[in-house]
């Protein structure tokens, strides 16, 4: 399936679902074309930009939109999910889209081509997240209020591109099911108001409450000491909303006393005990 040049908005709740084709679900050409409005793409191969491929502008006006679009479980070398090139200096703006779980980098761009990129997610594609092949170092790249994972390491750019990243952040953003394809936001996820202007990032709202996800905490091993030296163990954990965490301990037996310090905790012996702890 190929849609292009004249289609001025592809979108109003339209679920696309394309096992293995060998083009772009959307091809946009030389126009400047909108693709928006509750817009999914899954399961799809080409050979560039597995879901979208936009080429060339219309030199009146400024580049492609990508608006409110899902994309996830597509595969190309080249943008698995999108893959914009040769558009005439001119810049293709992505807003509130998640892009997801695609087999490749999730968003190519190149020659003679700028995106915007804002209030999206960007996670869990198979390479790195964004790609700038760009042999124009004028043309600016601007992420801004997304949600990147790896954050600038998962961003592969020439050191001398005119980039700015902006607000934006590395976390889970907490979806309702993605395992069953629901890419809505939780109620407490870190992507609900923190997007450019307040906005949530991504293409989908707040679909169920909150989820309460643990720290967690890295085993440590049994330990042994004696009564003339006192142990101390680092206790090692991590939040994966990335939350700032705060310690405390406490002994079973009075015998061994506990002190916290930090993220480090002291075990005294008393003299003369023998036992477990």
């Amino acid at each position: 399936m190929c849609i292009r040049d004249r289609l001025s908005n592809i979108g109003n709740s339209i679920l696309f679902i394309s096992v293995f084709l060998s083009i772009s679900i959307i091809y946009l050409a030389n126009k400047n074309l909108k693709a928006s409005n509750n817009l999914i793409i899954k399961n799809n191969s080409a050979t560039q930009g597995g879901a979208i491929y936009g080429e060339g502008s219309h030199p009146v006006h400024s580049g492609g939109r990508i608006d409110y679009c899902l994309m996830t479980n597509n595969n190309s070398m080249n943008g698995a999910a999108i893959y914009i090139n040769e558009a005439n200096n001119y810049g293709t703006n992505i807003r509130f889209c998640t892009i997801v779980e695609n087999i490749g980098y999730g968003i190519g761009i190149g020659n003679n081509s700028s995106m915007t990129l804002w209030s999206s997610i960007i996670r869990e594609n198979t390479l790195n997240q964004i790609i700038y092949d760009n042999s124009s170092e004028q043309l600016p790249l601007v992420i801004d209020g997304s949600n990147i994972q790896d954050g600038l390491d998962s961003i592969n750019i020439p050191e001398a591109i005119n980039f700015e990243y902006l607000y934006n952040i590395d976390v889970n953003p907490l979806f309702c099911d993605s395992e069953n394809d629901d890419y809505s936001l939780a109620e407490n996820s870190p992507c609900v108001g923190t997007g450019v202007d307040g906005t949530n990032m991504g293409a989908l709202d707040v679909g169920c409450g909150p989820i309460n996800i643990f720290p967690v905490i890295n085993d440590i091993p049994d330990q042994q000491t004696n009564e003339e030296q006192p142990l101390v163990v680092e206790v090692s954990a991590y939040s994966e909303l990335g939350y700032e965490l705060s310690y405390f301990a406490e002994s079973d037996t009075l015998a061994m006393p506990v002190y916290m310090d930090g993220n480090s905790v002291s075990i005294g012996v008393q003299v003369n005990w023998n036992g477990v702890g």
